[in-house]
Formats: C-alpha cells, structure tokens, sequence
C-alpha cells in the first residue's frame, strides 16, 4: 500500500475515532500535534477532525502556535498538507524537567484515570498526560515510570458516575452564564423538584461533585449534588449575571466541609491520648488550633458556620472524645449517644428504633 493510500486510511479511522465534544484549547493544539505525527494533513482536514464547531482559521491560529514553540518548523509539502516527523513534543526537552516532574504526572493520571479510587470525569485527562509524559526526555521518563511503578493514589470511595453529559452541560452554562432546569432528587425535601439554577460554581468535595448556585424553587443560593440530578435542560435565552464579589470561598465561610448552615460557633474538643497525634497531624480546617495536654490529651478548637457537618466527624471518634462547647453540639451528642444505647439494648429501654423490614 502506497504512502498516500496508507495516510488516506488513517485519515478516516480518525474521522471515525474522533469525540463529539468540543475539545479545550490546550486539548485540541496537542492533538492537532499527535495527528501531524502520524501523518499528513490540510488546515481544512484538522479542522474537520479536531474543531468543526470553530471557525477554520482556529487552525491556522493553532498551527502557528505550533510552530512557534517548536525548535523546528513543521514540514509542508506541495498539496498544502502538514507533517511533524518527531515522536515527541521537542518543546519539552528546552525546559529543565526533573524526574520529580514526570511523577507529578503521571500519578495526576491516576487522579483522572475513571478507574475505582479516581474522580469522576476526568479521564479525558489521561491520554493528554500520556502525551505530555511520551514528551519527557527518555532518561525521565524511564526514571518517573520506575518510581511510579509502587505507588498509587486512592482518594475517597466516591459516588456512582451517571452524570458526565450534566457534568459538562453544567460546566458549559457556567462558562456563559446559561441558566440551567434541573429535575432533582432532594435529600432534605425528600422528594423529587424542579428548580432553574443559575450555576455560580462547580466542585468536587470528597465523594463528588457539585454545583452551588441561585435556585428559584428555595429563591436562594444552593448546593446541589451532581449524581442527584434527574434531568437538566440548558435555557439558552435565559441568562443571568452573577452577583457582584461572589465568590464561593465567601459563601462557603467557614464551614467544616461545605455547608454553611448557622453563624459562626466556637468548639472545643478534647481528644484522647490515644487518638490525639493521629488528630494533630492533620490540618482539618483553616481556623483550628490544637495543643497537648501533660497527660498526652488534645485540646482541639476550631471556628465553624454550624455544628451539623463537625457532628458527624466528632460522632466517629465515639468514646475518644469529649465534646466541651458549645452546649449545642455537646447535647446533641448526648441525644444521639442515647439513640445508641436504646439501638444496641443498653439502659431501660432495650429496644432497638430500626423496624425490622422483613
């Protein structure tokens, strides 16, 4: 088969391989280069290929970044059709990269890469970092893929991933402030509404993701959980302006994770000897001040908007800790320490509060 015939084939199983989602500037330029690496093209095929909804002079825009942090021009023949003969982006070896930086990323992809353990919708990340990675110096790459090798990231069991198309409809309103119609499972309405949403932020936290943003149903800002939602239609005339010095660091205050729920509240814990270093040695939130004891106690305060969330966390450390204030918290761990002894038959009332299904 003929050079031509061979490049002609290849031009269409890309056709036929390439997403219907818009690519990302930086994604489209490094795929316009890993095309132009496998063979010939015109502007008009990658703009085809790699941006149809853009303009054509988008690629002539990106070929001439190409070619600018290129070391070498891209070969041109007579029909007009480019070619990168190198295996790899030369840019990277004028820039001073460290082992330790072909370990950052590589373990990002595992961050990105859609497997258990890894966040949700990222993993279109993977072959752009496999790109980068392939770009490294041989020596690097060899060095980082060794040390990589043994190690691995595993982040938070997080919730089932059935919302990618809401997650970048979502993110795509945001970009140009689109209200959004959502058709949502509420937890705390405990049924199913509708709300128009205008999408002021959207971030991972732990388990998920979410969207914090205006909701006429509660006529406030909310959070919403991405996996919760049933439906979404994109309003593409209604638009809104997001309110002047918004920003969620402001919204979020300081909540233990991300829910302001009350004014700012004062709490004081004393943690065990046992788990005290365990608890110190890590910085839960940006307000806390910690100290020990002679008797190898922790003093533990912190400032929070609400007690709710910091329940849950001070509720896993059971007998380990002493809630001292605020009388808020430290009643409501009494109700709920109650709860338990009635659930596992201690005290006068044996009975447990869970009905047997069954």
């Amino acid at each position: 088969m003929s050079e031509f015939a061979n490049n002609r084939g290849n031009k269409d199983s890309h056709m036929r391989e390439m997403q219907d989602e818009p690519l990302s500037h930086v994604g489209r330029v490094l795929t316009v280069i890993s095309l132009l690496q496998q063979g010939w093209y015109t502007p008009s095929e990658l703009h085809q290929l790699v941006a149809p909804e853009k303009q054509e002079r988008t690629i002539y825009r990106d070929i001439e970044e190409i070619q600018h942090f290129l070391r070498e021009p891209l070969v041109k023949n007579h029909k007009g059709e480019y070619h990168f003969p190198k295996t790899s982006f030369p840019f990277l070896h004028s820039i001073e990269v460290a082992v330790e930086d072909g370990v950052s990323l590589l373990l990002l992809g595992q961050v990105g890469s859609g497997k258990p353990g890894s966040i949700p919708y990222l993993n279109a990340s993977v072959p752009l970092i496999e790109k980068f990675s392939s770009g490294l110096p041989d020596e690097i790459q060899k060095a980082a893929e060794e040390q990589v090798r043994n190690v691995h990231i595993h982040i938070a069991p997080t919730a089932p991933a059935h919302s990618r198309d809401f997650f970048f409809q979502i993110l795509w309103a945001r970009q140009n402030c689109i209200k959004i119609s959502v058709e949502y499972g509420s937890v705390f309405e405990n049924t199913s509404i509708c709300t128009t949403i205008c999408p002021y932020h959207i971030h991972f936290n732990r388990h998920a993701w979410y969207v914090t943003g205006y909701s006429t149903f509660h006529n406030e800002v909310r959070t919403f959980h991405l996996e919760r939602i049933q439906n979404l239609k994109i309003n593409p005339n209604a638009t809104f302006v997001p309110p002047f010095g918004w920003s969620y660091e402001k919204y979020r205050g300081n909540a233990w994770n991300m829910i302001r729920d009350e004014e700012d509240v004062e709490v004081e814990l004393l943690f065990s000897k046992k788990v005290a270093k365990n608890i110190k040695s890590v910085q839960w939130h940006e307000t806390e001040q910690a100290h020990f004891y002679s008797n190898g106690t922790l003093a533990y305060r912190v400032t929070v908007s609400g007690i709710k969330e910091i329940l849950w966390w001070v509720f896993g450390y059971a007998d380990e800790v002493e809630v001292i204030q605020p009388q808020s918290l430290r009643d409501e761990m009494k109700r709920r320490v109650r709860n338990l002894a009635k659930i596992y038959g201690i005290g006068e009332n044996q009975n447990s509060t869970f009905e047997n299904p069954d």
